[in-house]
């Protein structure tokens, strides 16, 4: 930047009101000492530095200007992230909600596993026993339905021997059904004796 303090003191002395110049050859000698400051390369130097100052003012301007744009934008990416961090952590907070729902199903599920296998080992160990209870009672019954077959097989091979003893020894014996009146019709008795007769000879090969 140029030097223009001289060109200063001289415009400022020339300007001053003339009542304060002591007479009219001071006031003139001002005018002239001005003159002599003010060339047309001063001048055109004192408009350039004005352009140039106006173009620093204006690029300022623009500077800020940009500047607040740039602030703006900053901004309102910041609300932007701002908004997005809000939303991430509702989601976030929804998210541990339905993951704690999650967890307590889960867990009671496995408690209700848990009793299911429990439940279902005393159900496994009770269809046991009344596997082993049924084996029991089939056993039990079929030897009970064997001894009261031989019961009955006894009691008519006793009947049998008995009346043999008695005609061997001369005693009077009633005759059977079948040598009073003959052979008759099988009758309920006669087919369950021809039964344990068959099942014995059956039991026998």
């Amino acid at each position: 930047m140029t030097d223009y303090i001289e060109l200063q003191k001289a415009a400022e002395y020339a300007a001053q009101d003339t009542i304060k110049f002591a007479d009219e050859s001071e006031e003139m000698r001002a005018l002239q000492q001005f003159h002599e400051e003010v060339d047309p390369e001063t001048v055109l130097a004192l408009i350039a530095e004005n352009e140039r100052l106006e173009r620093l003012a204006l690029d300022s301007v623009n500077g800020e200007y940009a500047a607040n744009m740039d602030l703006e934008s900053v901004c309102a990416e910041r609300d932007q992230l701002r908004a997005e961090v809000a939303g991430l952590k509702t989601g976030y907070e929804a998210y541990g909600r339905v993951n704690a729902e999650l967890k307590a199903e889960c867990e009671a599920l496995r408690k209700y596993g848990e009793e299911f296998a429990v439940l279902a080992e005393r159900r496994r160990e009770e269809a046991d026993a009344l596997r082993k209870d049924s084996e029991s009672y089939r056993l039990l019954s079929f030897c009970h339905g064997q001894g009261t077959l031989q019961l009955v097989r006894s009691h008519h091979e006793l009947c049998a021997e008995i009346r043999r003893l008695k005609i061997l020894a001369g005693e009077p014996v009633p005759p059977t059904p079948e040598e009073f009146i003959g052979p008759s019709p099988e009758g309920p008795t006669a087919r369950i004796r021809r039964k344990l007769a068959a099942m014995g000879k059956g039991e026998q090969s």
